[in-house]
């Protein structure tokens, strides 16, 4: 029977480690990444509440959890490079890589357990639980269909986005994706999100997002947004999602999108309630061309 044993970076001790632990009862013995596999995956080198390896096992012996902990580093894991040995990993990006380069003999199997924001949980796009599932409401779908006819006028070649603000059941403002500093900037210079892939550099444009416009002008004009509601034809953004958090709009209208990041949660945790409309969008509305994957 293969020896079973845990590879993993431990950054901080939280009750997510625990529980990932925990789930791999078998396993006995951890190696913990070293300093030199660290320093080599620049993303977790910028990661300041990190411990040194050296902390994080002095810590975790005081669990009482394994009977051996160890630092690893690449000459390490080529050792471990073995098909008797099982290796229990986080579903981590750099376990990914380390697997996938040095532990190809060994029976890798990756725990779906969120430890910490690694790049692939970073770009993940989660369906959004609404607290409603479907509205079929009249007014709801007039509204959205408002929005989307605002979208019309976004000149973003990749995604155009509506959205309105209503108050006792009148809309009394709307906003589009617009350019800055102009409405022709993109035309004429370009955008530099057209230089990123899909789901990555998000905030690497020269758009201004319908939600975060309304809200601008909203506060522009000294029109207080608590407890009004605020309809969107694409579900937020994360930027966009902590802005209508904190505005005190009361309910969020959608009809398309994912959650990215933590903007769903961020959303729940300060009761913004999420309505799903079911409205089919225009075919015109749609991006004039599709969003390059790579």
């Amino acid at each position: 029977m293969p020896a079973k044993i845990i590879v993993a970076y431990v950054p901080v001790l939280h009750a997510g480690y625990k529980k990932f632990f925990d789930q791999n009862p078998e396993a006995k013995k951890l190696y913990l990444l070293g300093p030199g596999i660290i320093k080599s995956f620049r993303p977790i080198q910028k990661d300041a509440r990190a411990l040194t390896p050296q902390s994080a096992k002095n810590a975790l012996q005081g669990w009482e959890r394994f009977n051996e902990i160890q630092i690893i580093e690449i000459e390490g894991l080529k050792a471990l490079n073995s098909d008797v040995q099982e290796v229990f990993m986080p579903n981590e990006d750099i376990s990914h890589e380390l697997a996938h380069t040095y532990l190809t003999k060994s029976k890798v199997t990756f725990f779906p357990i969120f430890l910490r924001w690694d790049r692939k949980s970073s770009n993940a796009k989660d369906t959004v639980t609404a607290d409603i599932t479907i509205s079929k409401d009249t007014f709801d779908k007039a509204a959205l269909k408002t929005a989307y006819k605002e979208s019309e006028k976004s000149s973003d070649i990749w995604r155009r986005v509506g959205a309105v603000l209503t108050k006792n059941g009148k809309v009394i403002a709307a906003a589009y994706n617009q350019s800055t500093p102009s409405i022709y900037s993109a035309s004429t210079l370009g955008d530099p999100r057209n230089n990123f892939n899909k789901g990555t550099d998000i905030d690497r444009s020269i758009f201004i997002h319908a939600e975060a416009k309304l809200i601008a002008e909203a506060a522009k004009e000294g029109v207080k947004l608590e407890g009004l509601d605020l309809y969107v034809t694409t579900f937020p953004c994360p930027t966009c999602a902590k802005l209508i958090a904190f505005s005190g709009i009361e309910r969020l209208f959608f009809t398309e999108g994912y959650g990215v990041l933590d903007g769903e949660n961020v959303l729940k945790t300060h009761n913004v309630q999420l309505i799903k409309v079911d409205v089919e969008p225009p075919q015109d509305t749609q991006s004039s061309l599709p969003y390059p994957e790579k």
